[in-house]
């Protein structure tokens, strides 16, 4: 039966290659309420659940191994060699495993319904470039959270096959790992944390789904140009998404104009949908919380993030603020710190970005002073 083994798992990860083989628009309606409910999850927050059928490649149990002769990168011996296979599907094409026709139907309509969901997602997203990076973000956090969940012991190498990555045995090639790595600004990802064994790089199951987490936000980053019906009632959640980011206004709260230059680079780019690293996050939220911003605050700005979520972020915030944990109030990290993270953007001629905003204020207020001084003066003068 056509794509049997591959259909549930092409329902709970719709990016996977043998995707295009089953698109179709046989299931329009259900596919696009589908696509609603996941563009509210990732645009306004609201909750967004998936209950999905227990699985494995049946590929695993059949004897049968006829789809051999379609592969072309003799992939399909007495079991299938992942590191041979690109995914393109044409095996799964031409199963002959066969199963009860209802299943059958069940899972295509399932997996169909996905795929067409996920289109209708990209599509949408792609009239408008904030919203097509926060839904990058956000869609590749959630599948990422999905294989983290996910107890098949080939997922692996099921999704490196997807993504062309070499990788066997928890081993990655150095060059599929910098490409994702050079990305992730915290220490433990930096190549010379990690032993080489034979110009692969160890790393963990967890931590090689967060590979292809970056590697799929990448693929989701991408346009699609697909116009379908009913599209209007997605723009209009990707519309409202904007409207909520015009009315948020974070300037003119306490001095942002002293903001020191690496600051105002990290607004900049929460603002404009770039996904911060923690670290400047962290930086950030101790910065302002430092100069007096409440919790609140400093949550109206961190909302402009790709990937925002308020009770993470709030906990977050919080623990830096000193109001959990040991109750230890974070201190904003130094300029030196902030080179290390690649945080620093700019030459201050200053050592940390306290000292740069105290004395800015400073000026300020003394500009402040001799404004207010030469205003009653003049209007003495008129008398």
């Amino acid at each position: 039966m056509k794509f049997l083994p591959i259909l549930p798992l092409l329902e709970k990860y719709p990016f996977l290659k043998p995707a295009r083989h089953i698109a179709g628009e046989a299931y329009h309606e259900e596919a696009l309420k589908e696509a609603e409910k996941f563009l509210r999850f990732v645009f306004l927050n609201e909750r967004y659940e998936k209950s999905f059928e227990d699985y494995s490649l049946l590929c695993e149990a059949c004897e049968d191994k006829s789809c051999a002769k379609f592969c072309k990168s003799e992939a399909i011996k007495n079991e299938r060699i992942w590191q041979k296979c690109n995914l393109c599907g044409v095996c799964f094409e031409n199963c002959s495993y066969t199963t009860r026709l209802e299943d059958y139907s069940r899972l295509l309509a399932r997996a169909k319904i996905s795929v067409m969901s996920y289109v209708y997602c990209r599509a949408a997203v792609s009239k408008s470039e904030v919203a097509l990076r926060k839904f990058a973000v956000r869609a590749a956090e959630y599948y990422k959270s999905l294989m983290e969940k996910d107890g098949y012991d080939k997922l692996p190498e099921i999704m490196a096959a997807n993504f062309s990555i070499k990788y066997k045995d928890g081993l990655v090639h150095v060059k599929d790992y910098l490409k994702a790595a050079v990305r992730l600004k915290a220490p433990e990802w930096k190549l010379y944390s990690r032993p080489l064994n034979g110009g692969f790089v160890k790393v963990s199951r967890s931590e090689f789904f967060r590979i292809v987490e970056e590697y799929l936000r990448e693929k989701l980053s991408e346009k699609v140009s697909y116009e379908f019906e009913g599209m209007e009632k997605l723009l209009k959640i990707v519309f409202e998404f904007e409207s909520r980011r015009k009315e948020m206004d974070v300037e003119g709260v306490k001095n942002a104009e002293c903001y020191p230059p690496c600051f105002k680079r990290i607004i900049s780019d929460l603002k404009a949908g770039v996904n911060v690293p923690h670290s400047a996050r962290f930086a950030l939220a101790s910065f302002l919380l430092k100069i007096g911003h409440s919790v609140d605050e400093v949550l109206q700005i961190f909302s402009y993030a790709p990937d925002f979520d308020e009770e993470k972020a709030r906990y977050q915030v919080e623990h830096i603020a000193g109001m959990r944990g040991s109750g230890k109030e974070y201190e904003v990290p130094s300029c030196e710190t902030m080179k290390t993270y690649h945080n620093c953007f700019s030459d201050c001629k200053t050592k940390h970005p306290m000292e740069y905003y105290r004395r800015c204020v400073r000026e300020s207020l003394r500009r402040g002073k001799k404004g207010k001084a030469a205003g009653v003066k003049a209007r003495s003068g008129k008398r």
